[in-house]
């Protein structure tokens, strides 16, 4: 079946009735032709009941979804955010019979703009959405590609996903990259130490302090003061007779012996 590539941009609104009860006003919207497959814009913050978005998005389609009497739509549904505590609020949708813009009598990559009114939820139709739409000759490689997996694609996911797996790819390298570096390491003190284990048992006699693998002597001791250990030097030693004697010289005068 022949397809055709058209490209669709939310440009902005006017006059949304926004529920009462909701005193921020930020809005998003929802797009689709096939609604397994629905995109949606960024979140206008400042517009209020006047947001703008300016997303732009591409489906592909059946040559016949752009007949002048085709009945088929894209739909647009827009919605105000809740917060941390409300749901998000249904402002109102937009059925955009694209068949009626005449895109295939139309020379390739010219554009078209439609003002379409709002339906509330009620049923009222209250303030305008702005859309344009072209018919695309040839898109983008990143575009085609993200076709091939899906029936449409928005702009504003492309620029998001290939940065974001860049850099997830590169954390995850770096990671890989530093376990790889420790267990080498942890590998390398590992082999170190069994060759010097081996060297012990062939050598005997040497011990390791740790994982510093420093070489201490094993040493044995005799005394339990270590082998340093000597006695101190006595005071008196005995003569020949038993008799202590003095390690100093006999106590005499200087001037000669004492007097009888």
């Amino acid at each position: 079946m022949e397809t055709q590539l058209v490209e669709i941009t939310l440009i902005s609104a006017q006059g949304i009735k926004i529920p009462p009860r909701l005193h921020r006003i930020q809005t998003y919207a929802m797009t689709w032709v096939d609604p397994a497959h629905k995109l949606r814009t960024r979140i206008d913050r400042t517009g209020g009941p006047d947001p703008t978005w300016n997303d732009r998005f591409v489906f592909r389609v059946p040559t016949s979804f752009l007949l002048p009497d085709s009945s088929s739509a894209v739909c647009f549904e827009i919605y105000c955010t809740g917060g941390w505590y409300n749901n998000d609020s249904l402002v109102g949708s937009v059925r955009f019979l694209i068949g009626g813009e005449r895109l295939l009598s139309k020379p390739p990559n010219s554009p078209c703009f439609a003002a379409l009114g709002i339906r509330r939820p009620s049923g009222r139709v209250t303030g305008v959405l702005n859309i344009g739409a072209v018919l695309l000759e040839k898109v983008p490689l990143t575009v085609a590609e993200a076709l091939n997996h899906g029936s449409a694609v928005g702009y504003r996911d492309l620029m998001r996903r290939p940065a974001l797996r860049d850099r997830t790819n590169t954390a995850t390298d770096e990671k890989e990259k530093g376990v790889g570096e420790r267990r080498e390491k942890q590998m390398d003190v590992v082999e170190e130490d069994e060759e010097e284990e081996e060297k012990d048992r062939q050598g005997g006699g040497v011990v390791f302090c740790g994982s510093c693998l420093l070489r201490v002597p094993r040493k044995v001791y005799t005394t339990p003061y270590g082998e340093k250990f000597t006695l101190p030097v006595p005071v008196f030693s005995r003569s020949r007779h038993g008799s202590p004697k003095s390690r100093h010289s006999s106590p005499k005068s200087r001037h000669g012996s004492p007097k009888q």
